[in-house]
């Protein structure tokens, strides 16, 4: 994956990898460019994410490295590489697995942001239990579906 490089202070320094054979651009360059924005999208909501605790970082950062991977070689090895974003797509490629201290961080979030979107926001019962419904059923696939490391 990585090459660590020792500089002579013991300062580590990484060399960025070519993630290119991962890549499978789509022929089709209107469909290109759609991958493209719509990666685009997912890493902006991605990096909201890290500030508004309702917004989760990392399935939009998966989306877009997806997106990325037809859409363009540079932007993909730009976010595998990346010093915050690349560690945790790399990982989930390794393992295809998540801590259990980030389930139980994203499991929290959906049903505090459920609770109080059923509890305050939302008027119209069946949107309450459509929400409660969605939600539950992420936090079902979250806790018992994806492996735990």
């Amino acid at each position: 994956m990585f090459h660590a490089v020792v500089e002579p202070r013991g300062r580590r320094m990484t060399e960025p990898v070519d993630y290119g054979s991962e890549v499978t651009l789509e022929k089709r360059p209107w469909l290109r460019r759609f991958y493209w924005l719509a990666g685009t999208l997912a890493l902006v909501l991605g990096i909201l994410g890290v500030f508004l605790p309702v917004l989760p970082t990392v399935p939009f950062i998966l989306l877009a490295s997806v997106c990325y991977a037809r859409a363009s070689n540079k932007l993909y090895n730009w976010l595998m590489n990346h010093r915050w974003f690349g560690p945790p797509l790399r990982d989930w490629k390794r393992t295809k697995a998540l801590p259990s201290k980030v389930k139980v961080a994203a499991i929290s979030m959906i049903a505090l942001s459920a609770g109080i979107s059923i509890g305050f926001l939302i008027p119209l019962l069946p949107v309450k239990i459509f929400v409660a419904v969605c939600c539950t059923s992420v936090a079902y696939y979250l806790a018992f579906v994806i492996p735990t490391r």
